[in-house]
């Protein structure tokens, strides 16, 4: 979204250091501000969908400006964004995280597909301590790269989507993304988060998005249902849940690592096979077949459906990390410790 009468500065529009108290705050505000949305505010976002309707293909259309269908009527996209915000759990991505993200993400393939079992939850409003580059195909060479500095996302039950170049139409789950700024400069509005952009992302293998900064948030999201990774809730005080009565959560969840605890059998003799291990390594979600099961259990683990090529039972294997605890996570050519 464009600003008016002020000149986007990446260095100047970068977010203080936040609380978790700040955090739901920023958040309860930006709800606020769609629920309550003024003239002024009403007509801004309208001419931003307009933009996206006047540049976009129909396809690309869809995907921003859902569940709008047309020009005429764009009242339940306005009305989403207000909904998508009420019902969202609040986190907060400390800045180690972000890093571990970021480095993992380098060679992790796939994370341009979004499955189900990744979501951290169904809504969420994720602000993130350290701002991410985003880039654009409107960047012009020598200009700085914008950032975001927060992440709002909700499902939604269906999407109609093509299944590659010319392809079957399909009706397939979806997560309706947002994108927001940091914006504090006082002759500018909306602030202090501006809308930066947004997409309609199918829940569904071999579908990709295209937008680079997702990948980086998806890998965010693997890593947060790990149990390398700590997302225990911050309650917030009284005054901070005074002002947010708008929200349905008050609890601010902060995505830290995880400090290291001794394992109850850490005394118990165990017979293993010898391996000089140098480094760990990810294990992204996968299914596997059900008479292949280890009796251990490893990662989140949960009954699925039946094999799409063969028909026998599957099992969901959540993301974890694989090798002894306090060896270094491999992620590239850089190794990452993890040890607290």
């Amino acid at each position: 979204m464009s600003f008016a009468g002020a000149d986007y500065d990446v260095a100047e529009h970068t977010a203080p250091r936040m609380s978790a108290r700040n955090v739901l705050d920023i958040h309860a505000g930006l709800h606020r501000m769609f629920a309550r949305i003024s003239p002024l505010h009403r007509a801004m976002f309208i001419e931003y969908a307009l933009e996206d309707l006047r540049a976009g293909n129909p396809e690309w259309v869809a995907s921003h400006l859902h569940p709008a269908t047309s020009s005429a009527d764009l009242d339940p996209w306005l009305d989403s964004l207000a909904f998508d915000l009420f019902g969202a759990t609040t986190f907060q991505v400390t800045a180690e995280m972000i890093d571990l993200a970021r480095n993992l993400s380098v060679t992790t393939p796939d994370l341009a597909d979004l499955v189900p079992e990744d979501l951290p939850e169904d809504s969420g409003f994720m602000w993130l301590d350290e701002p991410v580059e985003r880039p654009s195909v409107e960047d012009k060479p020598g200009m700085a790269v914008m950032v975001m500095q927060a992440v709002s996302w909700a499902t939604i039950p269906q999407m109609e989507v093509r299944i590659g170049e010319g392809g079957p139409i399909a009706r397939v789950p979806a997560v309706r993304i947002r994108e927001w700024g940091w914006n504090d400069t006082p002759n500018s509005e909306p602030r202090p988060l501006h809308l930066m952009g947004q997409s309609t992302n199918p829940l569904t293998r071999n579908v990709h998005t295209p937008l680079t900064e997702l990948h980086l948030v998806h890998m965010i999201w693997i890593l947060m249902g790990m149990e390398i990774v700590s997302t225990e809730p911050v309650r917030a005080d009284r005054a901070a849940m005074r002002r947010a009565p708008n929200l349905r959560h008050h609890d601010v969840r902060v995505v830290k690592l995880r400090r290291t605890r001794p394992r109850p059998d850490a005394d118990r003799p165990v017979v293993h096979r010898e391996i000089d291990w140098t480094c760990t390594w990810l294990v992204r979600a996968h299914h596997r077949h059900a008479h292949r099961q280890d009796h251990r259990a490893v990662g989140p683990y949960k009954r699925s459906g039946p094999c799409e090529v063969c028909g026998d039972a599957t099992s969901f294997i959540g993301a974890y990390i694989k090798g002894p605890d306090g060896l270094p996570l491999r992620a590239a050519d850089l190794l990452v410790k993890l040890a607290r």
